[in-house]
């Protein structure tokens, strides 16, 4: 990682967080919990934050087997 790209992913994940939390205000529990599309867009903004730049090495990307068992595959 060179110098100053740990700010621009620390950026990315602050803009994300602030994307989630902006679709849930004024939910409650069980609001979020009945719909489907907010939970969808919350963890999506999750999982950009996490995404690789391009060109770069993805450390965390799962094995395909871990996938299927975290999908409840085979």
């Amino acid at each position: 990682m060179k110098d100053g790209d740990v700010f621009v992913l620390l950026d990315q994940i602050l803009e994300a967080a602030r994307l989630a939390t902006s679709y849930v205000e004024g939910m409650t529990e069980d609001a979020f919990l009945a719909d489907n599309r907010t939970q969808q867009a919350v963890a999506m903004n999750s999982l950009s934050s996490a995404k690789p730049r391009p060109g770069s090495r993805d450390p965390i990307r799962p094995s395909p087997r871990r996938m299927a068992n975290f999908h409840g595959g085979a």
